[in-house]
């Protein structure tokens, strides 16, 4: 439902133990410069060795407004590992648990300041456990055949990782797809999450050849992206802790960047047998079409269906074309997606959206 979140708090509700604004990590300051300063206080090597997991603090002067970041992954401050998904009645035993490391940490807030502290960045996710052989890696090239510099308004970038995962992505704003059990066994420079827990760690051997477990996460990275997209799920409330903390909400930001992904790419995803099948669907839905462009049609619905799909398609043809031919390409495609489209997808793509439907907890078993 969520996993990493980052809450900002005014340093005037900031104390430590002894009830007082001096914090033990005030010296770390690096001479500031123009009125700003930052400080970091991560976990030291005792609560390390604790077992336990801790956020991660950060402050910042600018002139006078003074304020502590605090990151943490709300799963495993909960669960101690980030497959276990939290639901909505575990918000004030997250709460608590957040009071108590921050305690320990020598850093005390107000269990009502964490709850309704200002969230600056919010990372919203889903498990998605897939049956009948499929595997997540699978699904993983087949998603590489969507047209994804168009799916996304404002996201110009795509990067790959050992197919295992699909970025997408800028700095304001991600839709990752990675494969979860493959991703707890890598290194910290090659995982895609970069902050697993001992625990965590220990669970490949666990689940490892016996779940696939596809994962979603949709990174509002900055303050600005985050509230531009939440009011396009209709979201018109405080951007605070315990108004994010939501099911709700997550379910309506995952299937939106899922339903971008995929609107325009139903072609490539038809359980087709034939391209005389694929002839005789597009004879049916455009009975008028003269029979040169419908061979046209039937030709891009297998090419964006191949190996590589359309990204590799638009670079085999834009050697040759320029924009304005294969932007008449793409308005054939997004034609072919949504009159062809709705026939009954692969049986992956209902396994996921039937789950996205439904937004059942994840737990491990």
């Amino acid at each position: 439902m969520i996993d990493t979140i980052i809450l900002l708090i005014p340093k005037y509700l900031v104390k430590n133990r002894n009830g007082t604004e001096k914090l033990g990590w005030d010296a770390q300051s690096n001479n500031p410069k123009n009125g700003y300063a930052k400080w970091i206080r991560n976990p030291n090597k005792l609560e390390l060795e604790t077992g336990k997991y801790y956020p991660r603090l950060t402050g910042y002067k600018r002139f006078s407004d003074y304020f502590i970041k605090i990151e943490f992954s709300v799963p495993k401050l909960l669960y101690d590992n980030n497959l276990d998904e939290v639901e909505d009645n575990d918000f004030q035993k997250i709460v608590k648990i957040l009071y108590a490391r921050l305690y320990e940490m020598d850093i005390k807030i107000n269990l009502n300041d964490l709850s309704n502290a200002k969230v600056s960045a919010i990372h919203y996710s889903k498990n998605i456990e897939l049956h009948n052989g499929y595997t997540a890696q699978y699904i993983i090239r087949e998603l590489e055949k969507t047209n994804k510099r168009k799916s996304f308004d404002n996201t110009t970038f795509r990067f790959s990782n050992d197919g295992d995962s699909l970025q997408i992505y800028t700095k304001s704003h991600s839709f990752v797809i990675y494969d979860k059990i493959s991703d707890m066994q890598k290194t910290l420079k090659r995982s895609v999450d970069r902050d697993k827990t001992d625990y965590q760690r220990s669970l490949f051997s666990q689940l490892n050849n016996k779940k696939e477990i596809l994962r979603f996460e949709v990174r509002l990275s900055e303050t600005r992206k985050m509230k531009s997209m939440l009011e396009k799920i209709g979201y018109k409330d405080e951007y605070t802790f315990s108004k994010l903390f939501s099911t709700d909400i997550s379910k309506k930001v995952v299937n939106m960047y899922w339903n971008n992904l995929i609107k325009d790419a139903r072609i490539c995803y038809l359980p087709i047998n034939s391209p005389k099948h694929i002839l005789e669907l597009i004879c049916i839905k455009y009975p008028k079409m003269k029979y040169l462009k419908k061979l046209q049609m039937g030709m891009l619905c297998l090419l964006a269906s191949d190996e590589g799909g359309i990204p590799e398609l638009r670079n085999i043809l834009m050697k040759g074309t320029d924009y304005r031919s294969w932007n008449n390409i793409i308005k054939d495609y997004k034609k072919l997606s949504e009159n062809i489209g709705n026939i009954k997808s692969r049986e992956w793509i209902e396994t996921i959206e039937e789950q996205l439907k439904l937004y059942n907890a994840y737990r491990i078993k």
